[in-house]
């Protein structure tokens, strides 16, 4: 569906960007749920898709495939909406970016600082000025791709109405939260709750700051994230 959408509408469509934008969801949303059950990352690993018993069409996928198929996804997102003459600067910086943060995910680390400056140099080109570059990638982004309530809020942003848990660490330049810290944490939540949220958070991938165009650490990163006032319900 997605080739016949782009060899219709074209690359540079709207609508074959938002197509790709789903495969590469169904690609990571595959993923997550393949890599939350334990399974490590080995490129040989085979999946069954389907039950067997129930589906005489079940087919199997490598997770190979999986990163493969979802960073090819994403290529076409990043190529669709640079190409889009209505497109913002920013717009097509953050699909850029977005390539860099799936190969991040999965370790590509040389691979995503590719796409990273790719990204900053859209917006250096765009602007003549690097101010501009510096402050749309001045804070850490969780490699969420979706996602947008997982993004972090600026201390300027934040709606007082909404309760936030507020989130102290390291973002390594590979994108690996360190020493993280919950600085206030509810009363009523439980300590296991608190230590489940610190350990996913540790598990998390972040899209790291860029200075120049190159990713560096960040010390003692802010990051405000709504509370959700179940989260920690025994």
């Amino acid at each position: 569906k997605a080739m016949i959408t782009e060899n219709h509408l074209g690359i540079g469509h709207p609508e074959t960007a938002a197509i790709y934008r789903e495969v590469g969801q169904t690609y990571w949303r595959t993923a997550e749920y393949v890599l939350g059950r334990g399974i490590s990352i080995e490129p040989n690993l085979i999946i069954a898709t389907g039950s067997p018993s129930q589906n005489p069409s079940t087919r199997s996928i490598s997770i190979k495939g999986l990163i493969s198929g979802g960073r090819d996804a994403l290529t076409k997102v990043a190529e669709s909406v640079v190409m889009d003459e209505d497109r913002s600067p920013h717009e097509k910086a953050e699909a850029v970016a977005q390539l860099g943060d799936w190969n991040l995910a999965f370790g590509k680390k040389q691979t995503a600082s590719e796409s990273y400056r790719s990204a900053y140099d859209i917006l250096m080109e765009s602007f003549e000025t690097p101010e501009v570059a510096d402050h749309y990638f001045k804070d850490p982004v969780p490699v969420r791709f979706m996602d947008d309530l997982m993004r972090p809020m600026p201390s300027d942003g934040v709606d007082d109405a909404v309760s936030h848990l507020n989130i102290s660490m390291t973002i390594t330049e590979g994108g690996r939260p360190l020493n993280v810290k919950v600085l206030n944490p509810p009363e009523e939540a439980p300590g296991d709750g608190i230590r489940k949220l610190k350990r996913m958070i540790s598990e998390m991938r972040f899209r790291p700051r860029l200075s120049d165009g190159d990713p560096v650490k960040s010390e003692a990163f802010l990051w405000q994230l709504p509370l959700n006032e179940t989260e920690f319900a025994p």
